[in-house]
């Protein structure tokens, strides 16, 4: 058994090795500093050579005896089985990679990182991200090969809008390194012309999507019904897409319900009459409440921050890992059209210093800064949301699974912790109860519009007149959240329908212990076995 377990770890190491050094943006990502110089290889080859490299560590992975393996190994071997067949049907079966001009978002994702983490003085980082930056032109002439005969119209477009804010977002970076006084005059000259011929080969490259690509480009960005259906079993997600289209309507309607009831009493603690849409009245009352100014916002978002990490704390609803710290900051320009309102940024697996980013993009409409919206956004994304559940996952020793990134338990878990929270009292007063609910219709919305637009059955246009028509929201912010849902097939209905799934698990784990049931122990098993598939997940709570 011990050498069966020594070749699996062998195994392992050599696959998570050879992905860092085929993804170089992802291994900065993690904290793996070796290929800080290097871009990805984006030719026509190399991702024909990921297909047959899939292939064969498939072919590998299924010849151990899984019997023959410990609990914790069984678990890692299922879950590199997942993964594997998961990008297999992606690159060889979808093949987005073929057709997507909005691949060029990939420089900057070798760039991004580079600058925000501080693992090396800054002299040092930007010297790296000039390195970069002066392969642009091999980057991006790999681009112009990898593209099939029938590319997408709607991501050439915004692969063009990108080109347009790639050069500001490079200056950016040059500007605060000749403003910060670490980096030295050489260094940031080197930067400058690297910046300058870079920016040649971007104006190229967006000159080549309008006049070469744009004109042939289709409108077919949706994969169809019997893709989509195979992508939901390649997730393990125990249902079909009528399965989860008809919970996603059931639960927009349910909350809808609860939604009005809640107006009412928003309505009712502010002394106002209730007129036609008593909805859209609590809306306004509760958007008139917000910060002046953003940088009254991102001290908003701070204060919320560092609330709600107390109020976890002080209601035993988890355990902190050590060292973990979580940071906000403006969104970057680069990534502001496909997140129009908050995110984040884990802190990487191998970073010695455990630091997220909270980012929240400006907009000129203040009112989507109310101060509930910023209380239940930080919980999503910071205690215990998605900061938390990912600092806790890069505690786990498993390489394995640092290769999984199971978005039904992801943002499954940062939505239940919405909830979560109400559920012990931390700003579950009307109003804010009102911006939770609401934040759940959006999400049972995401659901619908998942599954009937990657099925082929409803057009950006349309999803987007039901984004706002159903939620309210704002139709600028509505066109940029529907054309990345474009992007990400099966991702948008993970909020809800994991969040779902992780209440199921927890009334199952009720069940099986009873009276020895504790939240704590629950959360604390889930969070600490690595971000793992929920039918995977439950196996990994067996021993819990």
């Amino acid at each position: 058994m011990a050498d069966l377990e020594h070749k699996f770890d062998t195994k392992v190491q050599e696959i998570f090795d050879v992905l860092v050094q085929r993804e170089p943006a992802w291994a900065t990502q993690l904290g793996i500093h070796e290929y800080d110089d290097k871009l990805a290889d984006m030719s026509r080859e190399r991702f024909l050579e990921d297909i047959q490299l899939t292939e064969k560590w498939l072919d590998g992975l299924k010849g151990f005896d899984e019997g023959k393996l410990s609990q914790e190994r069984k678990i890692d071997l299922e879950s590199l089985i997942y993964t594997l067949e998961l990008a297999l049907y992606q690159e060889k079966e979808i093949r987005n990679w073929e057709r997507n001009p909005y691949l060029v978002a990939d420089f900057l994702d070798h760039i991004e990182p580079l600058f925000r983490k501080d693992f090396a003085p800054l002299s040092e980082r930007i010297e790296l991200i000039t390195g970069r930056v002066n392969r642009a032109d091999e980057f991006l002439g790999q681009l112009r090969t990898l593209l099939g005969k029938k590319p997408e119209k709607l991501w050439c477009g915004m692969a063009i809008e990108l080109c347009q804010l790639t050069p500001h977002f490079l200056n950016t970076i040059l500007k605060a390194s000749s403003e910060s006084g670490e980096v030295t005059k050489p260094v940031v000259s080197g930067l400058n012309e690297a910046i300058k011929k870079a920016e040649r080969e971007i104006k190229e490259h967006k000159r080549w999507l309008e006049e070469e690509v744009r004109p042939k480009a289709v409108d077919q960005w949706a994969m169809g019904r019997e893709k989509f259906e195979k992508l939901l079993q390649k997730r393990l997600l125990g249902m079909n897409s009528d399965q989860i289209l008809a919970l996603g309507q059931q639960l927009l309607e349910e909350r809808k319900e609860k939604l009005d009831e809640i107006a009412h009493k928003v309505l009712e603690e502010e002394n106002v009459k209730p007129g036609e849409d008593v909805v859209k009245q609590a809306r306004q009352i509760i958007e008139s409440d917000h910060p002046q100014g953003f940088s009254q916002v991102l001290k908003a978002y701070e204060d919320s921050i560092r609330e709600s990490r107390q109020f976890v704390i002080d209601h035993n609803l988890a355990t902190f890992p050590e060292g973990e710290s979580l940071t906000v900051m403006e969104t970057p320009i680069y990534l502001r059209s496909i997140m129009p309102l908050a995110a984040y940024i884990s802190p990487g697996r191998f970073d010695k210093k455990q630091e997220g980013y909270y980012l929240v993009t400006p907009r000129e409409e203040v009112t989507q800064f109310n101060y509930p919206d910023i209380s239940n956004t930080t919980v999503h994304e910071g205690y215990p949301g998605h900061h938390l559940q990912l600092s806790c996952a890069n505690r786990n020793p498993s390489l394995a699974r640092v290769l999984l990134h199971p978005t039904e338990t992801i943002e499954g878990w940062a939505h239940y912790c919405e909830e979560l929270m109400k559920e012990h009292g931390y700003h579950n007063g009307p109003k804010d109860m009102f911006v939770q609910v609401n934040d759940e219709v959006w999400r049972a919305v995401r659901i619908i519009l998942d599954v009937k637009m990657h099925r082929g059955e409803m057009g950006v246009e349309e999803a987007v007149e039901f984004l706002v028509r159903q939620t309210g929201m704002n139709r600028h912010v509505a066109t940029s959240e529907v054309r990345r849902y474009t992007l990400t097939p099966s991702y948008q209905l993970s909020y809800l329908l994991g969040k779902v799934m992780i209440k199921q698990l927890k009334d199952r784990v009720k069940k099986v212990k009873g009276d020895r049931f504790n939240e704590r122990e629950f959360h604390d098993a889930l969070l600490y076995a690595g971000s793992l598939p929920i039918k995977l997940m439950e196996k990994a709570l067996v021993e819990y």
